[in-house]
C-alpha cells in the first residue's frame, strides 16, 4: 500500500489501530485468474501448510494451462 494511502488511513483512529496491529499490507497482482481462484479455494479450506503444499503441487500440474477469454 502506498505511503500516501497509509497516511490517509492513519488519520482515522480505528484504522490507525488496525494498521498498527496488522502491519503493512502488500498487494500482488496475478496473471492467471484461474490460478488465483484455485489458490483462494485451497487456502480457505485447509490449514496454511497443507494449502501451500497442495497449491505448489497443483501449479506443477496446471503449468501451461491458460485461462480462456471469451
Amino acid at each position: 500500500m502506498s505511503e500516501k494511502a497509509i497516511r490517509f488511513l492513519k488519520k482515522d483512529p480505528k484504522m490507525a489501530k488496525i494498521i498498527y496491529q496488522v502491519g503493512e499490507y502488500k498487494i500482488s497482482l496475478v496473471k492467471n485468474p484461474y490460478r488465483s481462484l484455485i489458490d483462494a479455494i485451497i487456502t480457505q479450506q485447509l490449514s496454511g501448510a497443507a494449502a501451500d503444499s497442495i497449491s505448489k503441487n497443483s501449479r506443477r500440474y496446471t503449468r501451461g494451462i491458460q485461462s480462456q477469454s471469451r
